[in-house]
């Protein structure tokens, strides 16, 4: 995983966008693979 520098400004990412994010990018791998 890249860490970036940690801006105390801005608001973390909690762990459900995060995991929000990992299905959307695991199903796009998937089509790009298998075809939609």
């Amino acid at each position: 995983m890249i860490h970036l520098p940690v801006d105390e400004k801005m608001p973390q990412m909690d762990w459900k966008h995060r995991h929000k994010i990992m299905i959307g990018t695991t199903r796009g791998l998937h089509c790009s693979d298998k075809g939609c």
